[in-house]
């Protein structure tokens, strides 16, 4: 599948590390990642922002991965 957006030639080292860890959480790489790729900051606040959520201690693991599923189930998302 090819994306509309040309993606960077090479990617920041910490946008790599992102990319390893979607990988293996996910199964492959989303594609608004490699696209965000192309603003290195973008995606920097992206990536911290995720984290922040996944970490927030009030809601489970478990419950924060259904809303997510649900949530990109509803708008039609892969992931």
């Amino acid at each position: 599948m090819s994306a509309r957006i040309e993606p960077p030639r090479r990617y920041p080292w910490w946008a790599r590390l992102a990319f390893l860890e979607a990988r293996r959480t996910v199964g492959q790489v989303p594609e608004p990642f490699r696209i965000t790729a192309r603003r290195p900051k973008l995606l920097f606040a992206t990536i911290v922002y995720e984290w922040a959520i996944l970490k927030t201690p009030r809601l489970s693991i478990r419950l924060k991965m259904l809303a997510a599923l649900r949530s990109s189930s509803l708008v039609g998302c892969p992931f």
